[in-house]
């Protein structure tokens, strides 16, 4: 049995909260004290949070930002109908991918995840885990029957629908980054200036330009390791290479998430899980918005 809930604030007109994910007979009424003490943590803070329209040239996204986003972008880059189309603004310009690190990303199912399954919508036996990037090496797609005939690789089983009325197309489904040995705490320790930002109130992706706009729950201006003031709602921009050449460190503090991510016309809305750690981020123009 999954447990999806999302324990919103629904006072002060604002878009604070997070989700509560688990898979068992029972609620696991500990982790949701946890997550409401959490929420309530952010709520305080938002009370407190002033604007601020800086640029940055440190971001540090948590786990909850980095997961969403990267499964967003993996959905946009990697499912094969775009890949195989020319739709893809990531493939079609592979040769501006120059990462700083040996990032992996893996498009996993496994009983202990949101997604799981053993054969996707079209009756292809699914691979449990596939390897997208290894050490920063792009490796592979998503795909269904058609793409993977387009694109002349084995079909991996990654075909999905919202339901039975929709045709079937390549979907992620949970999305795991690798984590490192970094602790949060040393590389917001080691930011002399930047942001940390917690949680994803909505986040968009131009297809065709490569551009996406991300809008984070919460952020805390960081001067020399120590956070010094409370940023409301920061938005931040990025140019898809420049989001994935800008990483420069990952943490050790993975954890599991969700969304219900759209695609395609008419929209067809699927559960996308994904796993990550904190992404520490360092560039030249990273701005917020």
């Amino acid at each position: 049995m999954i447990h999806l809930l999302e324990i919103r604030n629904n006072r002060d007109n604002n878009n604070l909260f997070t989700n509560y994910y688990s898979k068992g007979l029972e609620l696991d009424t500990n982790a949701i004290i946890e997550s409401t003490v959490k929420l309530q943590g952010l709520i305080n803070d938002d009370q407190k949070a002033k604007e601020d329209n800086r640029q940055w040239s440190v971001i540090i996204l948590d786990s909850e930002v980095a997961g969403a986003f990267i499964s967003m972008l993996i959905g946009y880059l990697f499912e094969g109908n775009r890949t195989a189309s020319k739709t893809s603004y990531f493939f079609n310009h592979i040769d501006r991918y120059q990462p700083q690190i040996s990032i992996t990303i893996h498009d996993t199912l496994k009983e202990s995840y949101p997604v799981n399954y053993i054969y996707d919508h079209e009756g292809t036996v699914a691979e449990p885990d596939i390897l997208l990037i290894d050490s920063g090496t792009v490796k592979s797609h998503l795909t269904d029957l058609e793409s993977a005939r387009k694109l002349n690789v084995k079909n991996n089983g990654r075909s999905r629908s919202q339901d039975y009325r929709n045709i079937p197309s390549p979907r992620a489904t949970n999305v795991v980054v690798d984590p490192s040995e970094r602790t949060l705490s040393q590389m917001l320790h080691e930011t002399k200036d930047g942001i940390y930002c917690v949680g994803m109130s909505g986040a968009a992706i131009d297809a065709a330009s490569g551009i996406i706009h991300l809008n984070c729950q919460i952020g805390y201006y960081i001067k020399n390791g120590v956070k010094e003031s409370i940023i409301k709602e920061p938005g931040l921009s990025f140019e898809v290479f420049d989001f994935m050449n800008s990483i420069c460190s990952l943490g050790n503090d993975q954890s599991i998430g969700y969304r219900f991510m759209g695609k395609g016309r008419p929209l067809q809305n699927c559960l996308i899980g994904y796993c990550s750690p904190s992404i520490k981020l360092e560039r030249r123009d990273v701005y917020g918005t």
